[in-house]
């Protein structure tokens, strides 16, 4: 029995003995969040909130995984729950990528102002509010001070942990935003020699790769990114992308993946 498949047994007789414990069920929900099983993952959380209803961070993961699954209206539901009973700043920046991936640019930038507010150390935070600010008109100005908010507290991240590959395609893209397209296509062939199969390094990397026009390495990180489980629903918010999704090869793509997703 390989690692992965003894730490899903583990889980299942955790939560098989104690099926009304709530914690066993959130941490066979986050389990299985790690090796992209969304849909038994959103059920494990399900259970975990019907155990525990004022579990603000059991609404949160449950809002995380709706999201990767592409249900919007239940993920924003989940998240505002999570933040009535809790307000955090992980979920207050979770809700605002889901609005700002469905337009609602004025609710995405109440949000990530909010999480940070509760908390301003998270670079990543600060990098959303900087793009969803240069999406929205006339905030030009507030736009590159959240980007320089979000590459100055970026790349101290990076000099304590440099092979955070995840983390670097974050910088690139803030790089990007910035009209640094060296910097961006530096940071994100780093990426991509660190961590080649990871989904959000790909994602990552095909807005960078299509901004410069880099059409085909584009195409062939967004083809990757999807057969490996990367979230359709976040690749249709980024409009960078609007035109590379007509092309045959990640229409295909795309059809793998739903029928994948249907299978579990």
């Amino acid at each position: 029995m390989n690692e992965a498949a003894a730490a899903e047994s583990t889980c299942s007789r955790l939560t098989t003995v104690h099926l009304g414990v709530w914690s066993a069920w959130a941490n066979r929900g986050a389990f299985e969040s790690r090796i992209g099983r969304w849909e038994a993952a959103r059920r494990s959380f399900h259970e975990t909130v019907r155990l525990a209803p004022e579990y603000a961070r059991g609404y949160a993961s449950l809002g995380a995984v709706e999201q990767q699954l592409g249900l919007p209206d239940s993920a924003a539901a989940s998240y505002q729950r999570s933040i009535a009973i809790e307000p955090t700043a992980a979920a207050h920046s979770n809700l605002g990528t889901l609005l700002r991936a469905r337009g609602r640019l004025d609710d995405a930038i109440t949000n990530y102002r909010r999480a940070l507010a509760l908390d301003d150390r998270d670079p990543r935070v600060w990098g959303n509010l900087g793009s969803t600010l240069m999406r929205a008109s006339g905030r030009g100005a507030s736009s590159d001070s959240a980007h320089r908010q979000a590459i100055t507290r970026g790349a101290a991240v990076l000099e304590m942990n440099p092979k955070d590959a995840p983390f670097r395609a974050l910088l690139a893209g803030w790089r990007l935003d910035t009209g640094d397209r060296a910097g961006a296509l530096n940071e994100i062939e780093q990426c991509l020699s660190l961590a080649p199969e990871s989904p959000d390094v790909l994602a990552s990397a095909t807005v960078v790769y299509e901004t410069v026009g880099a059409r085909a390495r584009a195409r062939d990180c967004l083809v990757r990114a999807l057969d490996l489980g990367y979230s359709f629903e976040l690749i249709v918010s980024e409009p960078s992308l609007a035109t590379l999704l007509d092309d045959p090869e990640v229409a295909r793509a795309r059809a793998r993946a739903n029928a994948s997703s249907a299978q579990h």
